[in-house]
C-alpha cells in the first residue's frame, strides 16, 4: 500500500508519495526457502530531468516499477504533448506479461513540455472481467494508492488551482495525515514538481520541516475543536 496524491497548478503540476515499501516472503517452487516479511523505506517517483518525465509506483511495486521505467524510456519527445495513446500502450504490453497477483498498479505521470501536465495511470477492470491500461489527463487532483484513505480529505475540502508551490504544503499535509490514518502501510514523504524552470526534487531539510509542520498543523486543528467553550441551549419540546 501507499499513498501518492498529484495536483495541478496555475504554473506547473507536482506528486507527492510516502516512502515505505514492504517486502513480503518468497517461496519457491521446491519450498526450500522463505524470507522474512520486512519494510523499508526508498523514493517511489523515479524522475528523468533530462527528458522532463517523473513517473510514481503504487499498489504492486514490481509492475509499477515496470511501467515507470517504460514511460520514462519509450515515451518519445513528440508524443508529450498528447502522450495518452502511447502511455496505454506501454501498459497493456506490461500488463500481458505480468503474473496475475501482480496486476494492481497505479502510477502518476508529470511531463514538463510542451506545458506541464499530469496524468493518472492504471490498471483497470472491463465489463468483460478482465484487466485493460487506462491512463487519464487530470486537470485538478488525483489519487492512487490507498485511494479510500480518510486523507483525501485534505485534496476534496481545500484544492484550488494555484501556482504549484504553494500546493505543496496541502500535498504533504495528506500524505502525513494518511500515514496516521494507515501507519502500518504508509510513512515518509517525498515530493516532486515542475514549473516553468524544470523539475525540482525537495530536500530532506525541506521535507523534514514540511512533516513536522503538518503534524502541528493538526494539532492546531483538533485543539480549535477541542478547546472551543459555549453554552449549548436546549431545543423547544414540539409535541406532534
Amino acid at each position: 500500500m501507499t499513498m501518492q496524491v498529484g495536483m495541478v497548478g496555475t504554473d506547473g503540476v507536482l506528486i507527492a508519495s510516502d516512502t515505505k515499501w514492504h517486502v513480503s516472503p518468497t517461496v519457491p517452487r521446491d519450498r526450500s526457502w522463505i524470507g522474512g516479511r520486512y519494510s523499508f523505506n526508498s523514493p517511489k517517483i523515479k524522475l528523468s530531468y533530462q527528458r522532463g518525465i517523473a513517473v510514481s509506483q503504487a499498489l504492486n511495486m514490481e509492475t509499477a516499477g515496470i511501467v515507470a521505467d517504460r514511460i520514462l524510456t519509450e515515451l518519445k519527445e513528440g508524443e508529450f504533448g498528447d502522450p495518452v495513446v502511447s502511455i496505454e500502450a506501454i501498459g497493456e504490453q506490461v500488463l500481458e506479461t505480468a503474473e496475475h497477483g501482480r496486476r494492481e498498479v497505479g502510477c502518476l505521470i508529470a511531463v514538463l513540455k510542451p506545458q506541464p501536465q499530469l496524468f493518472l495511470f492504471a490498471f483497470a477492470a472491463t465489463g468483460e472481467g478482465r484487466k485493460c491500461a487506462i491512463c487519464r489527463k487530470m486537470e485538478s487532483f488525483a489519487i492512487t494508492g490507498d485511494n479510500v484513505n480518510p486523507a483525501i480529505f485534505w485534496a476534496e475540502a481545500y484544492y484550488r488551482k494555484r501556482p504549484i508551490k504553494s500546493l505543496i504544503p496541502l500535498a504533504a499535509h495528506l500524505i502525513v495525515s494518511a500515514e496516521t490514518l494507515n501507519i502500518g502501510s504508509i510513512s515518509g514523504l517525498e515530493v516532486v514538481f515542475c514549473d516553468q524552470f524544470g523539475f525540482h526534487r525537495l530536500s530532506d531539510e525541506s521535507l523534514t520541516e514540511l512533516s513536522l509542520k503538518a503534524h502541528e498543523w493538526d494539532k492546531q486543528i483538533g485543539d480549535l475543536f477541542l478547546t472551543h467553550r459555549q453554552e449549548f441551549g436546549d431545543a423547544p419540546n414540539v409535541i406532534g
